[in-house]
């Protein structure tokens, strides 16, 4: 069983005077180099020091800790925390999970690990940990005395009104979206996936679909969430955004989105999806942008792809997408100006493109700027300082 004084020490030491840690922690390394103790004290040390520098000689040195001694659970609660504290909730909670299975009574790795789930949107989660470090703490912090015992649990339970007035407030979400129209539906998802992490908004959709299974909206905007989710470096799989669209469809066969979702899903292998969307919708002009790209990338006709173009802009004037997608066809043609008028055109309507209804991820308004001073030194040959 490790010594809970002992660590307790380390960080009260690295708090209080993080030099005076690291050399007594360098001393203990050179007089032993295979003690993992004195790599936990430097690493706690560094860890506190508020840079990437400090952060990733942390790291090296709980990773030397870990190397020495396997189960050591505190290393891996307190690399944990550095994980935390850096934003890296998943590893956080990787470390955390580690530190629980070696020492399942450790508070902090239970109130640390609530922080992070709270952090990915896991309020049920945060507030199971919340629990377990409230009802381990008496034990863990026995003779620190009475006011820190007060203090960490208060620090607890302001943690876990706040997890539980997340989750609360998710539920009065749900029950609000499930009398919604479709076009407000998907506008309020794409708004909540702006404001929240993606663990909170597939939790909503999924208790959606749970009370109400013919929710065609719901498994369109589940798949389209997972979609965004296939070109991140956390999800590598496009199948669950494929079957989420084919449910939709099987629901509602006249669902245009879902079409235009599906044939983009599946990488513009087809147009078929796309020209059923036009057929049930003949003035749906996503449809006609996703034709552009379709006809853009399989047989690289540029013209064509223009005039697709052409006809979502005239279908829908303010259709930002379909503004982005013909100034960079006219930039790579070298039609400068053509591409500076339509990135201008896409400044000008950005903010009121309703992106819920043509349920379309475009690059920002900085993105279009960049663009714009870009053509504009190409077109007058100056110079890059960037």
């Amino acid at each position: 069983m490790e010594d809970k004084k002992y660590i307790d020490s380390v960080i009260e030491l690295a708090v209080k005077s993080p030099s005076e840690a690291l050399k007594k922690s360098n001393q203990d390394i050179e007089s032993n180099p295979n003690c993992a103790e004195a790599y936990l004290k430097e690493g706690f040390s560094h860890s506190i020091d508020n840079s990437e520098w400090g952060w990733q000689i942390a790291l090296n040195c709980f990773d030397k800790a870990l190397e020495i001694d396997p189960n050591y659970a505190s290393v891996y609660s307190l690399r944990g925390d550095a994980y935390f504290r850096w934003g890296n909730n998943e590893a956080a909670i990787a470390d955390f999970d580690k530190a629980l299975e070696l020492c399942p009574t450790d508070a902090p790795s239970y109130r640390n690990r609530g922080n992070a789930k709270k952090d990915l949107g896991d309020y049920p989660g945060a507030i199971d940990d919340y629990d377990n470090a409230l009802k381990y703490y008496p034990d863990y912090n026995k003779g620190i005395g009475i006011k820190s015992l007060e203090y960490d649990s208060r620090v607890i339970r302001n943690a876990r009104k706040d997890a539980k007035a997340k989750l609360n407030n998710e539920n009065s979400i749900v029950e609000k979206y499930l009398n919604m129209t479709r076009e407000n539906f998907i506008d309020a998802i794409i708004k909540l996936s702006i404001e929240e992490n993606w663990t909170v908004v597939r939790r909503i959709l999924e208790k959606i679909i749970k009370l109400n299974p013919n929710c065609a909206e719901a498994y369109f905007m589940r798949g389209h969430q997972y979609y965004n989710e296939y070109y991140s470096e956390y999800y590598n799989d496009n199948q669950q955004p494929i079957s989420d669209f084919d449910k939709a469809i099987e629901i509602d066969p006249n669902f245009i989105e879902a079409y235009n979702g599906l044939g983009i899903c599946n990488g513009y292998k087809s147009d078929d999806d796309f020209k059923k969307a036009i057929e049930i919708c003949p003035t749906y002009a996503p449809a006609y942008e996703s034709l552009a790209e379709y006809t853009r990338v399989r047989n690289k006709d540029y013209p064509a792809s223009i005039a697709y173009l052409d006809k979502a802009i005239e279908l829908c004037p303010t259709y930002v997408p379909a503004y982005e997608s013909r100034g960079n066809i006219k930039k790579e043609l070298g039609d400068y100006q053509g591409a500076i008028d339509d990135y201008e055109n896409a400044l000008k309507y950005y903010p009121d493109c309703k992106i819920g209804q043509y349920c379309n991820y475009y690059k920002g308004i900085k993105q279009y700027r960049y663009y714009i001073d870009w053509i504009y030194r190409k077109i007058n040959d100056v110079p890059k300082y960037w």
